[in-house]
């Protein structure tokens, strides 16, 4: 009676799942988008018995999974919408292209042929996104440390946040990092990085601001933005190491063409997201430095 319990089970799973169309079908019936559901998978799959270890079984408590409204902020599909192969599509891509996702699907679980309405399930799997670090060295006869704490999804919400304290012998060095690719769940970018210099007799800084309204969908779209770069308010520097300083507003424009390959597969990192090696990169792909003070 089991097994025929089972086996009913079975076909009526294969019914339903026969009963739903083809994506390109859903879309020339424009089907409406009913409800979307999130999951999130855990970094290590411990039903899977080479990943159900103490180790992993801990990194998956300690980690803090992407909050669901993160990941709904980044859909191109609605409820109450039309159904589109290319945006369920792009949505994918630009999960996949988050740092801290490994992996993002978009799936058909129901259609009611009634009210011609499909359900979807978006399916992401988070990534180990915390990353401190302590470097104790010497240089030029000089010893040098460097504590660092990098979160690529801080508190689950897709954010990016660094910093950095760095000590030599006749200086030190603070950063501060932070990146939100959807600004209060929308599509504008928001970037911000400060450097504090301190040396024996001074303090010098440099600020760098850039708000940028990301395109989506087609890939021929345009992304625009502005940048705005400053010293320090406060900086007590020499007058001649002043003058080199300055403040600048500059506004950008520029194809939001993204594409990069991956363990063989093509792979968009999405609206905001620079392609390594490109100009525009986020704070975690840059580098500074302000009066010789060296930033990690």
């Amino acid at each position: 009676m089991r097994h025929f319990l089972l086996t009913l089970g079975l076909l009526a799973s294969g019914a339903d799942l026969a009963a739903i169309p083809d994506p390109a079908e859903l879309e020339r019936r424009s089907a409406i988008v009913g409800r979307i559901a999130i999951e999130v998978d855990r970094i290590f799959n411990e039903a899977d018995p080479e990943e159900d270890r103490t180790l992993y079984r801990l990194a998956n408590r300690l980690h803090r999974h992407t909050r669901d409204d993160t990941i709904r902020a980044q859909l191109l599909l609605k409820t109450g919408g039309p159904y589109s192969v290319q945006r369920a599509e792009e949505t994918a891509r630009i999960l996949r292209g988050r740092v801290y996702l490994y992996d993002a699907a978009v799936e058909l679980t129901a259609y009611d042929a009634e009210t011609n309405t499909v359900d979807l399930l978006v399916r992401v799997r988070d990534v180990w996104s915390l990353n401190p670090g302590i470097g104790v060295g010497r240089n030029g006869g000089e010893n040098q440390s460097v504590v660092r704490l990098v979160d690529q999804n801080f508190l689950g919400r897709g954010q990016y946040f660094a910093a950095a304290y760095s000590s030599s012998v006749d200086r030190s060095g603070v950063s501060l990092k932070f990146r939100d690719q959807n600004l209060f769940q929308s599509w504008w970018d928001l970037r911000r990085a400060a450097v504090r210099c301190y040396l024996r007799d001074s303090v010098s800084g440099r600020d760098r601001h850039e708000l940028r309204r990301a395109a989506t969908g087609a890939p021929d779209r345009h992304d625009y933005g502005a940048r705005a770069q400053q010293p320090d308010p406060g900086s007590r520097t020499p007058a001649r190491a002043g003058a080199r300083g300055g403040h600048g507003l500059e506004a950008t424009r520029q194809p939001a063409l993204c594409c990069r390959r991956r363990a063989g597969r093509s792979r968009c990192p999405g609206p905001g997201h620079a392609v390594p090696g490109q100009a525009g990169g986020g704070p975690e792909d840059q580098s500074e430095s302000a009066t010789g003070c060296r930033v990690y």
